[in-house]
């Protein structure tokens, strides 16, 4: 189960670091760096043996990477 929660968090960082790369100004800078912390979230979560923060509204995080991803390569 450790490594299905860090794949859904790891998911949507990449997805937000690659919609932050199609925004512009402060939006970009917030995800790509939110982005950043969430794959490295999903690293910790999947190689560290201690514990970590899990809610079940993190499940929900690919689809909202998706949202915000498909926004930003439609813009």
């Amino acid at each position: 189960m450790r490594f299905v929660n860090a794949l859904f968090v790891a998911v949507f960082g990449i997805m937000a670091c690659i919609a932050g790369f199609n925004f512009y100004g402060s939006g970009a800078v917030v995800l790509i760096a939110l982005g950043l912390i969430s794959v490295g979230y999903g690293g910790y979560i999947a190689f560290s043996r201690g514990s970590y923060f899990m809610t079940d509204w993190f499940y929900a995080l690919p689809i909202v990477g998706g949202l915000v991803l498909f926004a930003g390569l439609n813009r």
